[in-house]
């Protein structure tokens, strides 16, 4: 009976001390973000009887993970940072490959079967998706990406595409919302290229 007793204080005072770590524990929460809702009408339309078009998207490994990546160039432009309560919902890559996606899937461009004759694929090597800090107070989101378009195993073009949009704010959300626009900007100019090399 005595070990029973003390066995229940045990358990008592365990579950009060637990409780209160759980009280004091003031970390905020992580705040996730994504690239927001799709605005088809600001990144234009694929021309009629395209070709469907497969997409791959390949990033570095210091993008394989959720994090939201910015650099302070005007200390070290080569120094790899993260805000610690902010993070993507998901990688980079995976972020940016269902951008694509969806635009297609929008404008009725994508096929579930990939062994489709005339079929394109398109390569996108992701090179940079980071909030660039000019000074402390001044960022933009950067992508940078090359893309490469075959189609079967032809290769038709390969090119280097750029989008630097200015940031509301220099935090995660500013950085955010940039990298968002950003995102939707080299994907219009893909498609724009996707739709001369791919037509001929």
């Amino acid at each position: 009976m005595i070990k029973k007793l003390k066995f229940a204080i045990l358990s008592i005072l365990v579950a009060s001390m637990l409780s209160a770590c759980s009280l004091m524990d003031t970390r905020p929460q992580t705040t996730l973000y994504d690239l927001g809702p799709l605005n088809i009408e600001e990144m234009g339309q694929l021309p009629k009887g395209m070709p469907y078009i497969t997409t791959r998207v390949y990033v570095p490994d210091w993008m394989n993970d959720s994090l939201i990546i910015y650099r302070l160039d005007y200390i070290n432009s080569q120094q790899i940072r993260f805000y610690t309560e902010s993070s993507w919902a998901s990688s980079p890559s995976t972020l940016f490959r269902s951008r694509i996606d969806s635009y297609l899937m929008a404008i009725g461009n994508r096929s579930a079967s990939t062994l489709e004759s005339d079929a394109l694929s398109l390569k996108i090597i992701v090179e940079d998706f980071s909030q660039h800090f000019a000074d402390q107070s001044s960022c933009t989101g950067r992508i940078a990406i090359r893309a490469s378009l075959y189609k079967g195993q032809d290769l038709l073009d390969q090119q280097r595409f750029v989008s630097e949009v200015q940031a509301d704010s220099a935090d995660a959300q500013g950085g955010t919302k940039a990298l968002s626009k950003a995102s939707d900007a080299v994907i219009a100019n893909i498609m724009n290229w996707v739709a001369i090399k791919g037509s001929h």
